[in-house]
């Protein structure tokens, strides 16, 4: 059976297991929501001199000795807390090159395109399970796997689901109709640290799809030019090629019907010059027939990874060779230099086989035109037919002595894709820097470095997110442009599920931001990256809102910002680096980091960063950092700034032309504006006049006929002003039976989720008095009464749908009823 895992177990990183993810309800015990605990009220003179002490420690890190225990960042406390959290693996490739996706999507597209708008009630629900069931068995397997036999394993534990008579049959049968419409064969992958290279391993597959239908392409153009050459015998009586000399091609060439097709004696003949180029041509296109079916993919690698990643059982069909970095880049710029000039004659015979065979080759314009054709020229599906050479390396060697050896190779702009795996999720700090110092430093940025060559395609990701992984190796894998692939990978031999919550959380905190560089995607910088991969991009850091009660129980709501501080606190020895202020002693000088870092030098003099963070009781605490966090928080605020520059977010230039224009069109706008009121103004003024005219007047006829008025006048103008002062003022007595009649609040009675309802059988087995199934196979309630109210709240508890509401209790004399009516709680 699982259970939560607790915050000390899962700093111990090792400790998830399948059978811990998926928790049972009765399993679970109830919790108060995180929150904030009361404490004692700190006197004025205590508050003071522990803030003398906390911004001390700000200022050195050195803090009273003690030991913070179990805290994580509050965001995350949730989800550390259950076990449970998302997930796009298993990751599907189809075996016929098709585009590939998560598992899940597989099922439910495949689920929509066998029933449309007519989807099955009980698989449709039933869905959620087949992907556990998939997952399941799939733990079971290593990185890679093959789909099918996974495929029915998952198919047949379904079918054991517990579904009887009509409905257990129109269920078996959407089952079967489901599964003939699943693909066939393909592999899945599951996160693991040599995903990434599996991923490759699958495009190099698509380059060799395409490769093979060139070769099939250049096959035919041989017969082509070899029927041509036949044609051109008949015609002068010349034997230019022997029967015996068609190799493959004698199959397809019929001389009978050849000799039908030729052209009449006395048409015009080839030249010499021709006969020999299209000769010369053939031999040139049967050695890409040759060559291209025994070429392999050429990869290099340091020995190092080559161990860790069992690269020779990832790429059996790839040339592997180990070496030390220096010696590797040196491998592939001559396997490169090796290829790339027979490449592109190869590709040159296609193309003028092509021309040949349209009659549309002239010597004086095209000889000179293929003679300086180098290979940079060539089109862009051509270079993507080009012999693949991947390095495989590490990023921490590329930062250190092989830094040099990467900026020649990519300034060399050779098609060289270079694969940088890491697995740190965190700096490693230098034991001879002080770290006063190191806070001051930048980290060298791989990507960055890349970037700086302008023609590199790059690419930096976690290998959390299967799909934007692979679709970002493909695009780095197509570039006719040397590649730097930088990828996060889970550390080999620790927790897996761990690792996939911490790669998350590094590109969260922009610690390891996503981004991609590709000079093909655009003439403009900005066009050219992308950065939409990331949570939030438009933000400096992602924010989300977060729940809790208050000291008083109240349900309260804050958005909480997750920043590289937050990340750094996942790691248990860096939490002791925090300093854990007490709520009594919690002013407004103690800021959020998120919004420390956007105060003005001016505006710092006293206050302290601190983040969020709960512990094993769900209190909810403030951890108060060094100055040496605030600073790792700016410099990776930094970085994230200038990525969100280059990929055209936040731009400053941008905001000046926005904030010129908007000024701009504030000013017309009061320009109009103040027109328009000057032209009230002297509108009223001419209306003043006028009006003033006309009232004199009418005062003077007043004057003047004043006996004729009648005397009744003023008291029907005060009775209407009565009648009016009269029905403004509140009626009292019908306001009263208003509030009378306002409808009472229903009285809560047991009431069931019917649409949710999984077709578990637990209540209608467990409690068949009480409850039953409807026609659709789905619980309703029959007679809550005919069992008691702590049959319902067990109901509800086991309910896997959490669709059974107990309702308030109907029997006061009933056993216990203040437990049952406290557990009833979170399922009413």
């Amino acid at each position: 059976m699982s259970k939560e895992i607790s915050f000390s177990e899962f700093l111990k990183e090792g400790t998830f297991r399948e059978d811990k993810v998926a928790r049972r309800l009765e399993e679970r015990k109830i919790k108060r929501p995180i929150h904030l605990e009361a404490e004692d009220v700190a006197s004025e003179k205590e508050i003071k001199d522990f803030w003398k002490v906390l911004r001390q420690f700000y200022r050195t890190g050195e803090k009273p000795e003690m030991h913070n225990g179990v805290l994580v960042p509050a965001l995350l406390a949730p989800y550390l807390e259950s076990g449970i959290w998302d997930t796009d693996y298993p990751f599907y490739c189809p075996a016929n090159g098709e585009s590939p996706n998560s598992l899940e999507k597989v099922l439910q597209n495949t689920f929509n395109l066998t029933f449309g708008e007519k989807a099955p009630k009980i698989l449709g629900q039933n869905l959620p399970r087949l992907l556990s069931y998939f997952r399941e068995v799939a733990s079971l397997q290593k990185g890679s796997y093959d789909f099918d036999p996974i495929r029915d394993a998952a198919i047949a534990k379904l079918g054991q689901l517990d579904v009887h008579h009509e409905e257990g049959e129109r269920f078996r049968k959407d089952l079967a109709d489901f599964n003939a419409r699943l693909p066939i064969g393909g592999k899945l992958y599951n996160f693991h640290h040599s995903a990434p290279l599996y991923f490759i391993g699958e495009h190099l597959q698509d380059k060799k799809r395409l490769r093979s239908a060139f070769v099939s392409a250049v096959q035919k153009q041989i017969s082509k030019l070899e029927e041509r050459l036949f044609q051109e015998t008949e015609k002068a009586g010349r034997k230019l090629v022997k029967k015996e000399d068609l190799d493959f091609a004698n199959e397809f060439l019929v001389l009978d019907k050849i000799e039908e097709l030729s052209p009449k004696k006395g048409s015009e003949l080839m030249s010499e010059s021709r006969i020999n180029r299209i000769k010369t041509l053939i031999d040139l296109l049967r050695s890409v027939e040759f060559d291209w079916n025994v070429e392999k993919p050429y990869l290099v690698t340091t020995q190092d990874r080559a161990e860790i990643h069992e690269l020779k059982e990832i790429f059996p069909n790839a040339t592997l060779e180990e070496t030390d970095l220096k010696n590797a880049f040196e491998l592939a710029r001559k396997e490169f230099d090796r290829n790339i000039n027979k490449f592109t004659t190869q590709i040159i015979a296609h193309r003028k086989a092509a021309l040949e065979l349209d009659d549309q080759y002239v010597v004086d314009v095209h000889d000179d035109y293929f003679n300086h054709l180098k290979w940079f020229k060539l089109s862009q599906d051509e270079l993507n037919l080009f012999h693949p050479i991947v390095l495989i390396t590490s990023s921490t060697a590329l930062l250190g002595d092989g830094l040099s050896c990467l900026s020649d190779c990519l300034s060399s702009n050779k098609l060289i894709k270079v694969v940088a795996l890491t697995d740190r999720t965190a700096s490693q700090a230098d034991p001879d820097v002080h770290w006063e110092e190191a806070s001051r430093s930048f980290r060298k940025e791989l990507a960055a470095l890349s970037i700086s060559h302008r023609s590199a395609h790059t690419l930096q990701c976690g290998s959390d997110q299967s799909k934007l992984l692979f679709d970002g190796i493909g695009a780095s894998m197509r570039a006719n442009t040397p590649s730097v692939m930088q990828i996060l990978v889970p550390a080999i031999g620790s927790d897996t599920r761990i690792n996939l919550l911490k790669i998350n959380a590094a590109v969260e905190s922009r610690y390891f931001p996503y981004l991609s560089y590709d000079i093909e995607k655009g003439e403009q910088w900005g066009s050219r990256f992308d950065i939409s991969g990331n949570p939030q991009p438009d933000k400096n850091w992602p924010t989300y809102s977060f729940k809790y009660e208050d000291v008083d129980g109240a349900p309260r709501e804050m958005q909480v910002s997750f920043t590289y501080a937050d990340y750094k606190a996942l790691t248990r020895e860096k939490i002791d680096e925090l300093f854990i202020v007490p709520e009594a002693y919690a002013t407004e000088h103690l800021i959020p980091v998120n919004e420390f870092l956007e105060l003005r030098d001016d505006e710092l003099s006293g206050k302290v960063p601190f983040i969020w963070l709960v512990d094993e009781q769900r209190r909810l605490k403030r951890g108060a950092m060094p100055y040496m966090w605030a600073v790792s928080c700016q410099e990776r605020l930094d970085y994230w700034n200038f990525i969100q520059e280059l990929g055209g977010l936040n731009s400053y230039h941008v905001n000046e032309a926005l904030y010129k224009a908007k000024t701009t069109w504030d000013a017309e706008k009061e320009r109009e504006i103040d027109a328009l009121k000057a032209s009230f103004e002297r509108e009223i003024a001419v209306a003043r006049e006028s009006a003033a005219g006309e009232a004199m007047e009418r005062l003077a006829d007043v004057l003047l006929n004043l006996d004729d008025l009648p005397l009744q006048s003023s008291s029907k103008v005060v009775a209407k002003t009565s009648a009016v002062i009269s029905t403004s003022e509140p009626d009292t007595e019908q306001e009263k039976v208003e509030e009378k009649t306002v409808p009472k609040a229903a009285s809560s009675e047991a009431w069931l989720e019917t649409f949710r309802c999984t077709s578990c059988n637990d209540c209608v087995d467990k409690y068949p008095l009480q409850f039953k199934y409807n026609e659709d196979k789905q619980a309703v309630i029959q007679d809550a009464k005919a069992g008691t109210y702590a049959n319902l709240v067990q109901a509800a508890e086991n309910c896997p749908a959490q669709c059974i509401h107990p309702g308030s209790p109907f029997n006061p004399d009933e056993p216990h009823l203040d437990e049952w009516v406290k557990r009833a709680e979170p399922f009413n």
